[in-house]
């Protein structure tokens, strides 16, 4: 599979469930659930986190033969993935010593969509 239709696959998905996302948010404000829409908003903007990290990989991938990029793309994903969330685990570990309840909530929800669409990009390679 191609790198355009990889990304295209990766993507469509982020752009699914973060519309699903903001029709979320939208109901959990209408409905004066203040608390839950901004935990949503926190998945809205991993969303976007998820997707950007995805440009400097396919560069990457594009400069490598063609028939190794996929394998360099998902290389490239897995460090730029370890890298981003990598901080997100270790602000959860501080949380968890310090008993912020709070920062935990939000930790762990950047860190559920990020491991959810890792798992997403993974099968998609998989598929290729």
């Amino acid at each position: 599979m191609s790198l355009e239709k990889i990304l295209e696959k990766y993507y469509e998905i982020i752009n699914q469930e973060k519309a699903e996302c903001e029709r979320e948010v939208e109901f959990l404000i209408n409905d004066d659930r203040m608390d839950e829409a901004n935990i949503a908003k926190i998945r809205l903007n991993v969303y976007d986190i998820m997707k950007t990290i995805t440009k400097v990989p396919y560069e990457t991938a594009c400069k490598g033969k063609e028939e190794e990029q996929a394998e360099i793309l998902k290389k490239e994903y897995l460090r730029m993935n370890e890298r981003i969330p990598g901080a997100w685990k270790a602000k959860l570990a501080r949380a968890k010593e310090r008993e912020e309840a709070d920062e935990i909530l939000i930790e762990e929800t950047k860190l559920e969509v990020a491991t959810h669409l890792l798992e997403k990009f993974l099968e998609i390679i998989e598929q290729g």
